[in-house]
């Protein structure tokens, strides 16, 4: 059974209690007692891990996060144990909800010892937090996804026929809050990604994002697109295509998912992410250096900061790089020369 439906027949058994926990185990080889549970009578959906201890020194500082609870009871069956729960307080998170208890699940089941499977459920629990103060039930932005789609437009096209799959999905360091969305040693790349008619404006988030100090070239790639209800290629077409390229590298593909899932994207509202397609009109790239239309750092005042700007892309086309030379400075950097 999956596990919705280990919920539902808990929800619709005549036979379980109608107050308390009533749950059924999983994972039998964990070891920590790990159990579906519903919440009586409002059949809130719950996940539950048994131990013998919880250290305050790992969980004391664990918040609940939107839409989910975290708490701690005593055991009904043992009351020397207790019963670590992860609840789901608002259905219209069900689906961020069962994506995020899959997750939590494998890392605590396959832990050796019961503080292991704590560390590993309050780092993955940590990680969901950040996650659901991003994206709610309604999944990720249209401004979002189009940001998201030209990234890994980017990678598809550009990174990983020049660096192969890992090390390009390793240099894909702007959902983890990067100033730029690829950095490869000493080489950074932004991608931005418009949809509007001409003139098009680049929208730069901060004096630090189209800044070189400490980097031997930034490089800003501009993806001009054509977004269509129902015609070109959607967000989740290009996450399937890119899943199915990286299936031969494990390592790889792994680290595609935990960076869709730092982003915001989850597989479950992957129905929301079908209906608008993109096709692209032109791709640019630029090199960010000396008289580049931008603002850095050294040139704001005492005090000033988190300035948000935008610029015209026809000012950068002065700094157009071919995709030869790109190549040979990428390649250049990544081996030290």
């Amino acid at each position: 059974m999956t596990y919705k439906e280990i919920w539902q027949s808990l929800e619709a058994s005549p036979y379980v209690k109608q107050e308390g926990y009533p749950r059924r185990r999983i994972k039998l080889h964990s070891v920590c007692g790990l159990f579906l549970a519903v919440a009586k009578p409002s059949d809130q959906h719950i996940l539950q891990i048994k131990l013998s201890k919880v250290p305050s020194t790992m969980i004391g500082n664990i918040l609940s996060a939107r839409g989910i609870e975290v708490t701690i009871i005593h055991d009904e069956e043992e009351k020397n144990k207790l019963i670590l729960q992860l609840i789901l307080k608002e259905r219209n998170f069900d689906s961020i909800f069962d994506a995020l208890i899959n997750d939590i699940i494998e890392v605590v089941a396959s832990a050796k010892s019961e503080t292991i499977a704590i560390a590993a459920f309050v780092s993955r629990l940590r990680h969901w937090q950040k996650f659901l103060e991003q994206v709610g039930p309604d999944g990720l932005s249209r401004e979002v996804q189009q940001g998201l789609y030209g990234e890994l437009w980017f990678l598809r096209e550009r990174l990983i026929p020049l660096v192969d799959p890992y090390p390009a999905l390793l240099a894909w360091a702007g959902p983890s809050g990067a100033h730029q969305d690829f950095l490869l040693k000493s080489c950074a790349i932004e991608v931005k990604t418009t949809g509007t008619k001409e003139p098009q404006q680049l929208i730069i988030q901060s004096e630090r994002q189209l800044d070189d100090t400490g980097l031997a070239a930034l490089f800003l790639f501009h993806l001009s697109i054509d977004a269509r209800e129902g015609v070109g290629e959607s967000l989740i077409m290009i996450v399937e295509t890119l899943r199915d390229l990286l299936k031969i590298d494990t390592a790889a593909l792994e680290l595609y998912e935990d960076r869709l899932l730092d982003v915001g994207f989850l597989q479950s509202q992957s129905p929301q992410y079908e209906r608008i397609g993109y096709n692209v009109r032109k791709a640019y790239l630029f090199w960010v250096k000396d008289a580049f239309p931008r603002i850095v750092e050294a040139d704001l005042k005492p005090g000033v900061g988190s300035v948000r700007y935008s610029i015209a892309a026809s000012e950068c086309r002065h700094f157009t790089v071919t995709e030869d030379e790109f190549k040979s400075q990428l390649i250049g950097f990544r081996h030290g020369k």
